[in-house]
């Protein structure tokens, strides 16, 4: 695969107004004669527009609705230890958009070498000699975002779903802008190239480590576009986007994370427990004092028959026992054993508004706008 700058135009290659060659650069729609300035488009450019998909590429039938990814979505932003408790209801959702995602298919052939490594830096094995095949898919778009979240659905679907793009109905469905197929390749494809050689290495061999050196040939490159969902919504001033992979249903995105939900520290539960101690410490003087105003003689205290490690006299040995029982042992076996509980019941209680929120909406008490762009 060379490089794509420019190339001889489509059909005829001389300008129609003076005759002049043409060449034209495919990543864009438009171009000019260089001699007379005329405007002229051309099929392989048209290929690349965002106005309709190429007519030999592939892509994947929608399954969902509208409906289906709003239900996601309300999931999607009722889940989260840290997610505001209010954010279904004060978001504010732009019209949804349900997209093809553009994705080159890349085929070929790999030569070279490579080195195994163990954990030490020191080389084991040099210059073994490489070769085998190579498939992968790749994100032809030009968002950053979109490729993030949608990428790592492609790598798990049956290709078998693909069928030809001019099979089905688009309208109402956004293409995304897409890349020329060298610069995707350039981009993303010889690195998902090089990840998967190196990912047989390790499957192989997962004791140590391998660096490769290889050169790419790639015998066969081909379009799809992927179905999916996006939502931006607006919170507190900030924009967030959410995605949802049509074929799975699965979600990646974004959600606000309120910095005040934080958990009581292992510290203050510890003090909570201390002061705890320290009642009980003292609690016990107390019993001991009113037992003896209330009901000495039949305690017999004047043999110190309660001189025992629960009820003994202050300042003596089991004193300081249960002073050390009770002011150290009790907070830090309570903090070991209840702690864990206490962060979950925590989470728990964020987590019914958060369910309560949805039960609203559920009713019809609630409502918020989600509406799809047609």
């Amino acid at each position: 695969m060379e490089p794509a700058t420019t190339q001889p135009v489509s059909g005829s290659n001389a300008c129609s107004n003076c005759g002049a060659n043409l060449e034209y650069d495919f990543t864009t729609n438009t171009n000019k004669c260089p001699y007379c300035g005329s405007a002229f488009k051309t099929n392989k450019s048209t290929e690349h527009s965002i106005t309709g998909p190429a007519p030999d590429a592939g892509c994947i039938r929608f399954r969902n609705d509208l409906s289906k990814f709003r239900d996601a979505v309300i999931k999607f932003l009722s889940s989260g230890d840290k997610t505001p408790v209010n954010l279904l209801f004060e978001a504010e959702f732009l019209p949804v958009e349900q997209i093809y995602v553009p994705f080159y298919q890349f085929s070929g052939t790999y030569t070279g070498y490579y080195n195994t490594i163990d954990n030490n830096g020191k080389v084991l094995s040099q210059n073994t000699p490489l070769s085998g095949n190579f498939s992968v898919s790749v994100y032809g778009g030009e968002s950053k975002a979109e490729g993030e979240n949608m990428a790592v659905f492609v790598n798990r679907v049956d290709k078998k779903l693909i069928i030809p793009v001019n099979a089905i109905q688009t309208d109402g469905i956004k293409l995304t802008d897409s890349q020329p197929e060298q610069k995707a390749w350039d981009n993303l494809g010889q690195l998902q190239a090089a990840n998967q050689v190196y990912s047989e290495l390790t499957s192989t061999d997962p004791a140590h480590k391998h660096q490769h050196y290889l050169k790419y040939d790639t015998k066969s490159a081909s379009k799809f576009y992927y179905p999916g969902w996006r939502a931006v919504y607006y919170y507190h001033g900030n924009d967030y986007a959410i995605y949802m992979d049509d074929v799975t249903g699965e979600l990646n995105g974004r959600r606000p994370a309120d910095a005040s939900f934080e958990p009581p520290q292992q510290s203050t539960v510890y003090k909570k427990y201390l002061l705890i101690g320290l009642g009980l410490w003292f609690g016990v003087l107390v019993l001991r004092a009113a037992l003896t105003a209330f009901a000495g003689d039949y305690f017999d205290f004047k043999n110190h028959s309660l001189n025992n490690i629960i009820f003994s006299e202050p300042v003596g040995f089991y004193w300081l026992l249960r002073g050390a029982f009770f002011l150290g042992l009790l907070p830090l076996l309570m903090v070991k054993v209840l702690y864990k509980k206490t962060v979950a019941d925590y989470y728990a209680a964020l987590a019914r508004v958060r369910s309560g929120n949805v039960d609203l909406l559920a009713s019809g008490r609630k409502s918020i706008k989600f509406r799809q762009i047609r």
